[in-house]
């Protein structure tokens, strides 16, 4: 009798034992999943900014080469027009490309 009640509690603590294996592995795996898809939104965000600078450089890039056309051309122009295009490309930033670390 005692035999059968202590195998009976072993079987039921084995089970138990078993259960909570499960349950910490449920936990891992979804944290795994949060930190993987953090990753990815992460990995996206870092993308898209990245693509936002490159597309604000390329802006800047055109902006100054119209305004530098703008410069060479002034010849022959109305003298507050040439002060126009002058004040436009002295107030242009000197922009240096930057590069991805």
């Amino acid at each position: 009798q005692k035999l059968k009640v202590q195998e009976a509690l072993d079987a039921k603590e084995r089970a138990a034992a078993k259960r909570r294996e499960e349950h910490i592995t449920a936990i891992k795996v979804k944290g795994n999943r949060v930190d993987r898809r953090s990753e990815l939104v992460r990995a996206k965000r870092q993308q898209m900014q990245e693509m936002a600078e490159q597309s604000t450089q390329e802006f800047v890039d055109f902006r100054n080469k119209t305004i530098g056309r703008m410069a060479l051309s002034v010849e022959g122009l109305p003298d507050n027009v040439r002060a126009e295009v002058e004040q436009l490309q002295a107030a242009a930033p000197t922009q240096t490309r930057r590069t991805a670390t």
